[in-house]
């Protein structure tokens, strides 16, 4: 029995993915049965509209299920105009699950909701279960062809009714001090990934997802939880045209990492989920059951945005050990007085007390610096965070202490080298002669690792970036790091 019980919701909620509105009423289901839990009332709601629409022969889509069992209560199968399509999925699911009840209603019109609800609860009582199903496609025309109408019959159908169908679903609860429930909104992909020619959908989509979140916020206090099922490819009339040709099917889930569309009942296995009480942890979720595209759209956005990091923020660099005062004073004590000793210091004091990048502190120029009574002034025209070319000014002031002074360190290179112009951090000759090109910027994390290991600190653990995380990890209010 227990089997064959699971096998009626399955099958009718099947029969949900394939037609639209369709109210199962379990009075006296077992806990092993469906839901674990026993003697519960499940009903479940679903919204539906015309599909005649799309073509929709339910019949034909359900004549598989002639073994399923009834569990006890009534079905009630609402449909908008296409009443033999509903009488055809009726005929199917009365011969193996019994009683079926035809309601009919647009789930467009507030009152026609209304009306449904009130109708359904003299049959079986307040629903507990709403699972929003129905939705119309797009209609593949841009928005320069797409009249009003049209935009507002698919906000109607696909977000309008959801809303009236929840509305009329919760106020039925609170009347009658039910505790708890279950609404699920059957969404689509496009709820994430837009598509061009189908702006109505895609944006009635985006709306259910949302509305699926905020209701999710507002009604936990009265334990009703609300999710939603992301379905992609799912083989229904709504995709009648690859049913009916097997060449445009393939094509089609060529483009799916699954490589097959997803059937109807793998839908409605994952309601049958999120309408049980082993969701009753679950809320504001989005289910997406698209057999992987879902993925390769989100790698394509990731890798966007990661993109657009890069060249706000730039590129995060290899966690290494910063440089703190002791460090530096041990690495600038041996330094004597040649042209490589003095350029050495002050590339190292001047970068950690200014906190500079190594492309900022290769990109100075000896017009850049100012120098003052206090200490200098360093003009950066471009960083990372500055690819437009804002001047920042960054003022260094001299340190208490001469030999880890930065202002003096470079003064005495600048003098040493004699330079009044160009690049202040230039190369050098085997011969000890000034080069006229910049220092490259990966020589910065050379001159640190060299220095470093010449004073027993291990160069593996640093590198050029140390002296700016050194600058970082003082207290705030310092201007002079080193003094």
């Amino acid at each position: 029995m227990a089997e064959r019980s699971r096998s009626c919701v399955s099958a009718l909620l099947r029969v949900v993915t394939i037609w639209g509105t369709l109210l199962l009423a379990f009075p006296s289901v077992s806990a092993s049965l469906i839901l674990k839990e026993p003697h519960e009332r499940y009903v479940s709601f679903l919204k539906g509209t015309d599909r005649a629409r799309h073509g929709c022969r339910v019949g034909n889509r359900c004549r598989d299920h002639r073994g399923i069992a009834r569990a006890g209560g009534g079905i009630c199968v609402n449909y908008d105009t296409n009443r033999e399509g509903a009488e055809e999925t009726a005929a199917v699911i009365r011969e193996a699950a019994g009683d079926v009840v035809l309601l009919e209603a647009d789930v467009c019109s507030e009152a026609a909701v209304e009306a449904m609800f009130a109708e359904a609860k003299r049959a079986f009582g307040t629903p507990t279960i709403l699972v929003n199903s129905a939705g119309i496609d797009a209609l593949g025309k841009p928005i320069a062809e797409m009249s009003l109408a049209e935009w507002e019959a698919a906000l109607r159908t696909n977000l309008t009714g959801p809303f009236l169908c929840a509305r009329a679903f919760v106020r039925g609860l609170a009347q009658a001090n039910a505790a708890g429930g279950k609404i699920v909104n059957i969404g689509s992909v496009h709820e994430e990934i837009p598509r061009a020619a189908a702006s109505e959908y895609c944006a009635s989509k985006g709306g259910l997802r949302n509305l699926t979140r905020c209701l999710s916020l507002e009604l936990a206090p009265q334990k009703i939880n609300v999710n939603g099922i992301a379905p992609g490819m799912i083989l229904t009339p709504m995709n009648q045209a690859d049913l009916d040709d097997p060449e445009k099917l393939k094509k089609d889930e060529e483009t799916i990492p699954l490589r097959r569309g997803g059937q109807p009942e793998e839908v409605a296995r994952l309601a049958l989920y999120l309408a049980s009480s082993d969701a009753d942890y679950v809320t504001g979720a989005s289910y997406v059951i698209d057999g992987g595209p879902m993925q390769n759209q989100g790698q394509g956005v990731v890798k966007r945005t990661l993109a657009g990091i890069r060249r706000e923020k730039g590129t995060a660099q290899n966690q290494k050990s910063a440089l703190l005062v002791d460090d530096l004073r041990r690495m600038v004590a041996p330094l004597g007085a040649s042209l490589l000793d003095r350029r050495d210091r002050a590339l190292i004091l001047l970068g950690f007390a200014a906190a500079l990048r190594r492309s900022e502190l290769v990109a100075l120029r000896v017009t850049d610096v100012r120098m003052e009574e206090e200490g200098l002034v360093l003009t950066l025209r471009r960083s990372k965070t500055n690819q437009e070319g804002r001047l920042e000014k960054i003022a260094v002031a001299y340190g208490s202490e001469p030999t880890t002074c930065p202002v003096r360190a470079l003064r005495a290179w600048l003098a040493a080298a004699g330079l009044v112009d160009g690049p202040i951090f230039v190369g050098l000759t085997p011969q000890g002669g000034l080069r006229d090109a910049p220092l490259g910027d990966r020589m910065v994390a050379h001159v640190v690792k060299r220095r470093c290991k010449a004073v027993g600190i291990d160069p593996e653990l640093v590198a050029g970036h140390s002296l700016r995380r050194g600058f970082e990890t003082r207290p705030p209010g310092r201007r002079n790091p080193i003094g």
